[in-house]
């Protein structure tokens, strides 16, 4: 699974890519959110996204989000982890109760990740399987649907000339 990283910190950005590579995965890294929705605008395979918070400016990584979850094709089941230098779980939990289709799944702080080597592999490991198996469900649940529907159906009559 892939793996989107957008920070406007580049030296910071550029050292989680590294180690997230190291752990296997395929990582790009964005430092605006502008850059970050050119590029993913046409990407409709599965992603793990981390995503900064303060941005500088009026972009904010709350409203990154919602764009996902508007406009990815996977955008309800994204795994998203948002990371801040600032904020605080209140915050998170505001915005949590106002929109929560948008919110990200997991809230971690930079201190939390520059501590504890084995924190984001960890959560990238399970969000990657969780992710696997909700989409085996949900393409299980379709292919289910799709025959019931059709043990439903009329016969066609068809003509062959």
């Amino acid at each position: 699974m892939r793996v989107i990283i957008v920070d406007d910190e580049v030296d910071f950005g550029e050292s989680l890519q590294d180690m997230i590579e190291s752990e296997g995965y395929e990582v790009d890294f964005y430092c605006s959110i502008h850059s970050a929705q050119e590029a993913l605008s046409s990407l409709e395979e599965p992603i793990v996204v981390i995503s900064d918070h303060d941005f500088g400016g009026i972009e904010v990584g709350y409203d990154f989000c919602k764009w996902l979850r508007e406009k990815h094709p996977f955008g309800l089941l994204l795994p998203i982890i948002y990371l801040t230098g600032r904020g605080s779980d209140k915050d998170y939990l505001n915005q949590q109760q106002e929109s929560p289709f948008n919110h990200p799944n997991a809230f971690i702080s930079k201190d939390q990740l520059s501590s504890d080597d084995d924190l984001l592999p960890d959560i990238l490991s399970r969000y990657s399987k969780g992710f696997e198996q909700i989409q085996e469900l949900f393409e299980n649940q379709s292919a289910r649907q799709a025959l019931i529907g059709f043990k439903d159906m009329e016969p066609i009559d068809y003509e062959l000339n």
